[in-house]
Parts: C-alpha cells; sequence; structure tokens
C-alpha cells in the first residue's frame, strides 16, 4: 500500500517504530521516475558502513558540568561517525575529561591519561579540563598525552582531532 506520495506505507511504519522505540534511524527519499522510494537504516547499519570509524573511549572525572560536557563530546563524535566503545576494550583515541579540585583529583587525571596510553600506545590520547590546563599553564605537560583541550576549546574537540589525524 502506498500513500500519495507513491511511498509504501510499510517503510514509514518501520520508521515510525524506530523513532517510537528510541532508536535512532535515518530516512532516505529518492525521486525517480515520478515517484519516490524510501529506505530506513538503523544507526548500527549506518556505523557499520563507515569503513574507517575510528574507535572512541571516554572518561570522566570531576564534577557534575564535566560529567555532562562528556556527554556532550560523545554526542559530537558520534554524530560525526566515530565509534563510541567503553574505556577497557581498547580504542584508537581516548578521551579523559580530568579534574584538579583535590590532590587525589590530580593523581586519578594522571593514572588515567597512563592507563589509556597503556591499553593502546599507538592511540591518541585527549586530556581535556581542569588538570590539563592548569598544567599546560605551568609548562608540566605528560608525554602520554598526544592533545591538549582546555575548558574553553571543548566544543572544537571534532576540528582539534580532524586537524591532529592530518598532520
Amino acid at each position: 500500500e502506498k500513500n500519495c506520495l507513491g511511498v509504501e506505507m510499510e517503510s514509514f511504519a518501520l520508521f515510525a517504530n524506530a523513532i517510537a522505540t528510541g532508536k535512532r534511524a535515518a530516512c532516505l527519499l529518492t525521486i525517480s521516475d515520478s515517484f519516490i522510494t524510501h529506505e530506513v537504516t538503523s544507526s548500527e547499519e549506518r556505523q557499520n558502513s563507515f569503513t574507517n570509524m575510528m574507535k572512541v573511549a571516554l572518561h570522566n572525572l570531576g564534577c557534575k558540568v564535566n560529567a555532562y560536557e562528556t556527554e556532550a563530546m560523545q554526542e559530537m563524535l558520534e554524530q560525526s561517525g566515530y565509534e563510541i566503545v567503553p574505556f577497557k576494550e581498547g580504542a584508537d583515541i581516548y578521551v579523559i575529561n580530568t579534574c584538579t579540585v583535590t590532590n587525589m583529583a590530580d593523581r586519578k587525571s594522571r593514572q588515567m591519561l597512563h592507563r589509556a596510553k597503556k591499553l593502546n600506545p599507538e592511540a591518541i590520547v585527549v586530556a581535556a579540563g581542569c588538570y590539563v590546563q592548569a598544567k599546560a599553564e605551568s609548562g608540566e605537560i605528560d608525554e602520554c598525552i598526544d592533545i591538549v583541550i582546555g575548558n574553553n576549546k571543548k566544543k572544537e574537540l571534532i576540528e582539534i582531532l580532524e586537524q591532529f589525524r592530518q598532520e
């Protein structure tokens, strides 16, 4: 059965169901020979279509603001085609959102940065947040860190990553 535009109703039902169940879906409409064909793909199917998808693991240390910003960075990465994986699974890129409120927070930030490089010595280690911003200002950046992103640059994560990968 087709609607007035010639689109199969079953395809729309699949698309609506994907949205209703909280699954991300993409809708591709193509116009040819005066009718429209419709194809629905899940986010998983779209991810499998990326041939060079980089795996990214994120870790958050610190306050609720850091937690929110880590979620925002994850969303940016997903929208740009990166695959998010658990930290322990191994990744091509590690993003650690650091904290420096206490000496313990400093220590945990250093540990996570070193753990990331130990899990994959070839990985790009991105240190974001308070701890690395303070250390960068005093010139004390650890050699396991490939990219330092201060608090005011977190929204530019994708551009910074792409620029680093091209160099």
